[in-house]
């Protein structure tokens, strides 16, 4: 029987855990992020709980790599250690820990768009066909050998949470048709081709001030790509921020002349018509700092200092 130790710290990690557990997988240690680094995790999951709940042994870490854990890890001796949704970067002296191999987990196709924030970059590279993959982790960024790979499918209209579920389900898909290959042996590890790989670099909370100087899809984009469980995509009104959770492209009845980012109208629901440089959209979702109050005429400040739009071109 081989030794499996998990760790992990998000929902996609407590997804993976449940599925192994679900395929009768025998886990010797659950790995959990401890609860006081969850501020520093969008979407912490306290993974020990699931642990404990299936009469799992489990230990609480801050950096998987301290010594501390690593001597747990030695004196287990795992076949397999399973990393799931961690930030952290797994240090050489773990991986040598496996008497097999580390496996990571990307919710992209690698090679391509290895890294960070792979879900907003997805949206904002305006990606429609991907695939999660379990690979060997290596020293380098993702650039272990694949051991399996499952495609889904993106919409021009999905936001970050809609393609975070898709990534669950592709996950879920792929665990179970090929982790009992995977403990039996009967995976062939495939190296990477680093001709074709390419890397997503760190987005910041700043990266989602939206530019009214851009088209409305690439607004969009942003739009979708900073909601929910990130921090939103924003703008100011009189120096106070409006951050934009949802919104969608909305084809005025009416012909204004105004600046892009300015409101043309208000709906009886509290929507906000907002100008852009080609058409408008339509905010349904949105949080206003403070006691600040938007008004037809407002103008939303961004990145970029708005030209002036007529009847849907800008001069």
């Amino acid at each position: 029987m081989k030794k499996i130790v998990f760790i992990g710290s998000v929902a996609s990690s407590d997804y993976a855990l449940k599925t192994l557990i679900e395929e009768k997988v025998k886990i010797q240690l659950v790995c959990s992020l401890h609860p006081d680094q969850a501020g520093n995790v969008s979407d912490y999951a306290p993974i020990h709980l699931t642990a404990e709940k299936n009469n799992l042994p489990y230990i609480l870490f801050r950096n998987i790599n301290d010594m501390e854990n690593l001597q747990i890890l030695k004196k287990i001796e795992p076949d397999y250690i399973f990393v799931v949704g961690l930030s952290q970067m797994i240090k050489k002296e773990i991986i040598d820990v496996a008497n097999i191999c580390v496996i990571g987990f990307h919710p992209t196709p690698l090679p391509h768009n290895r890294g960070r924030a792979a879900l907003p970059w997805e949206i904002l590279l305006g990606e429609t066909k991907s695939s999660v993959t379990f690979f060997q982790i290596d020293e380098g960024m993702d650039s272990g050998n694949i051991l399996f790979q499952e495609p889904y499918q993106i919409e021009t209209t999905d936001y970050v949470t809609d393609i975070y579920e898709k990534v669950l389900l592709a996950m879920k898909a792929s665990l179970k048709k090929n982790v009992y290959r995977l403990l039996k042996g009967e995976i062939e590890p495939e190296k990477q081709d680093e001709g074709r790989a390419s890397y997503l670099l760190i987005r910041r909370s700043y990266d989602g001030i939206l530019d009214w100087g851009k088209p409305t899809e690439a607004i969009l984009r942003v739009i979708r790509a900073t909601s929910h469980p990130y921090p939103g995509a924003y703008s100011y009104v009189r120096e106070k921020k409006v951050i934009i959770f949802r919104a969608e492209n909305y084809r005025l009845k009416k012909n204004y002349v105004g600046y892009n980012g300015q409101v043309a109208e208000i709906t009886p629901q509290g929507h906000l018509i907002v100008l852009t440089v080609d058409g408008s959209i339509r905010v349904t979702e949105y949080m206003v700092e403070a006691d600040a109050k938007i008004y037809v005429g407002s103008r939303l400040i961004g990145a970029y200092d708005p030209g002036i739009h007529v009847s849907g071109e800008r001069l």
